[in-house]
């Protein structure tokens, strides 16, 4: 059966200051043991990604992608990403001499962002977001919390992102995808898509999870 999420590249964006949160989000600690960062990262092997980028932080084999406009929040992240990939694109395309190349390990259809604050993330996330984008064509992202979203013209996106910040228009991703026309469309589950930006959202989320573990007993 062919892979839902072939040929797609992910991205972490894990890099940000979480002023609010006062400590870095990707590396909260879940009641399993799992950080954020890694929890995010076995969604996305779940959903069947195979090439994951990290802004901003470092994890064992994977690549690391830092910003270039720095305090920016993640449209800086998201930016160093873009012009990443459109160079690995452009890297490979010139240099044709491995076999990897030839068979297009460094293709990337779309990109899939996702940040690491979203603990009640699942891969069903991702591939209703991969469905639905795939049968329109078009990049997609979910109404009401943007995150995750897929981006299917890497070009465009960057030439865009590189408009709004050298513009006086608001740097807010709200704005990045509304200026690329996305698709927005309704999650399964709302409460997948629940984010942690302070100490009270991540100590619910906690509780949440001894409730469930209690309904099990």
């Amino acid at each position: 059966m062919t892979n839902l999420m072939e040929g797609m590249t992910a991205a972490v964006l894990a890099g940000g200051q979480s002023q609010r949160m006062g400590q870095d989000k990707s590396g909260l600690v879940r009641p399993d043991g799992r950080t954020q960062l890694v929890f995010t990262l076995e969604c996305l092997e779940r959903a069947g990604i195979r090439r994951t980028l990290l802004s901003g932080v470092s994890h064992d084999h994977y690549q690391r992608i830092d910003d270039v406009h720095k305090g920016i929040g993640p449209l800086g992240g998201l930016h160093a990403l873009l012009h990443a990939i459109t160079s690995d694109k452009t890297a490979a395309a010139d240099a044709l001499q491995t076999d990897a190349l030839r068979k297009g390990a460094f293709s990337t259809d779309a990109l899939l962002v996702v940040p690491c604050d979203m603990p009640y993330l699942s891969e069903d996330v991702f591939h209703h977001l991969e469905n639905t984008s795939k049968k329109t064509g078009k990049s997609t992202a979910y109404a009401g919390s943007f995150f995750p979203f897929i981006i299917r013209d890497i070009s465009a996106a960057l030439a865009s992102l590189n408009s709004i910040l050298n513009s006086e228009r608001k740097n807010s991703i709200k704005h990045f995808l509304l200026s690329l026309d996305f698709d927005f469309i309704d999650p399964k589950n709302t409460e997948n898509l629940k984010s942690c930006n302070t100490p009270e959202d991540w100590s619910e989320f906690l509780n949440s999870q001894k409730i469930r573990n209690l309904s099990y007993v």
